[in-house]
């Protein structure tokens, strides 16, 4: 029988390591269990929040009002195979770099650059992550997910899936209407290493960091073990160790613009920072260009605007990786990680025109607060 919880803290069920409590809270095992737990939010007229590994998340200060459940529900089954593919059927709560560790070892390509991504596969299906060159999209065969006004389980193609930049359509239009409950993905059994842009399922090392971190090493075509273990490394050195330090992985998103919002942007950093800037700006968008869109790298606005170190309270900019909000535990609150969000947001805006966006996902906050906290004057 599922159990249900009362006032349950989310606090350690983040990686951020801040916020209030559930009013109610249950963990969801199987199936069955996540049909009852929605039962139950209808019955007591509850709102349902997913919270999954808590990695990409922040939970105001006042928690949430309604039924948070963390999607448990494991399991590792090749579905098919032939010489060239295998497609793998992964519970939703699934660790996710459990998850690639599990397919380098058996020599399946296509994930090994979302190494050491935190959370769990289905919060990372509905986010779309991705990382030096891959994306989990590139991968998804398909999504089998509940929907929350039926209780009937549905499938969803990956062309279903609206996937864009850490975007698809269960954090956008279909935000709160379905749950997932498993994963398919269809992995490669030969790897090619891709050194040109735009070649899904192949290894992809021609990332900047990645490519730094092969040459100083000599090494041309890199095992897939090799390039697991590059990007390991890579992020380890950039990302504090979530054991430690509370923070939500990447908590600003990239920015993707057009042609003329691009030179407008350019303008703007030729006024504030001069040439010499302007000379990097053009370097960035080749080495990260996104087909006719251009990618504008956020750590690298806030790095410019001397933003590295910045504070409110318990909870600063991460001087490594500045995409990243670190906070002290049990003494960090919600509301400090978001007016040091506010204190970034509005600087960059200043300086250079561009609007950040928090990539977790806000949860319990009032829209007046998040007016707030959004608010650039």
């Amino acid at each position: 029988m599922l159990k249900i919880q009362e006032n349950y803290s989310l606090n350690n069920l983040t990686t951020i390591k801040v916020g209030g409590a559930a009013r109610f809270f249950a963990r969801i095992k199987n199936v069955d269990e996540l049909k009852e737990a929605l039962e139950y939010a209808h019955h007591h007229s509850l709102n349902i929040f997913v919270i999954s590994g808590g990695s990409n998340v922040v939970v105001s200060d006042n928690g949430f009002p309604g039924l948070a459940i963390q999607i448990n529900i494991n399991g590792f089954e090749v579905v098919r195979e032939n010489k060239k593919d295998v497609v793998l059927k992964i519970g939703a709560g699934e660790v996710w770099d459990k998850v690639v560790k599990r397919a380098v070892a058996n020599g399946w390509w296509g994930i090994e650059n979302l190494s050491w991504i935190p959370g769990r596969i289905g919060a990372c299906a509905v986010q779309n992550s991705g990382a030096y060159g891959q994306e989990i999209s590139d991968v998804i065969d398909e999504l089998k997910v509940l929907e929350i006004a039926s209780g009937e389980i549905k499938i969803f193609e990956k062309d279903e899936c609206g996937y864009g930049y850490r975007t698809s359509i269960f954090n956008t239009g279909k935000r709160d209407q379905y749950i997932i409950v498993a994963v398919v993905l269809k992995l490669k059994k030969q790897g090619t290493i891709s050194k040109g842009q735009g070649i899904n399922n192949l290894a992809k090392i021609d990332y900047p960091d990645v490519k730094k971190y092969f040459e100083e090493r000599g090494l041309e075509q890199p095992s897939l073990q090799q390039i697991r273990q590059a990007i390991i490394y890579i992020r380890s050195n950039k990302l504090p160790d979530m054991s430690k330090v509370g923070n939500a992985g990447s908590f600003f998103k990239n920015i993707v613009v057009s042609g003329k919002e691009y030179d407008d942007f350019l303008e703007k950093i030729r006024e504030n920072f001069g040439d010499e800037e302007v000379g990097k700006a053009e370097e960035l968008k080749e080495k990260y260009r996104l087909g006719k869109e251009i990618k504008i790298l956020t750590a690298w606005l806030i790095d410019i605007c001397g933003l590295k170190g910045a504070q409110v309270g318990y909870v600063k900019v991460y001087e490594k990786q500045p995409l990243v909000l670190v906070t002290e535990p049990s003494k960090a609150t919600a509301d400090e990680v978001m007016r040091l969000f506010r204190k970034v947001r509005q600087a960059v805006y200043q300086k250079t025109g561009m609007k950040l966006l928090p990539e977790p996902r806000l949860v319990g906050f009032t829209d007046e607060e998040l007016k707030g906290y959004f608010e650039i004057n």
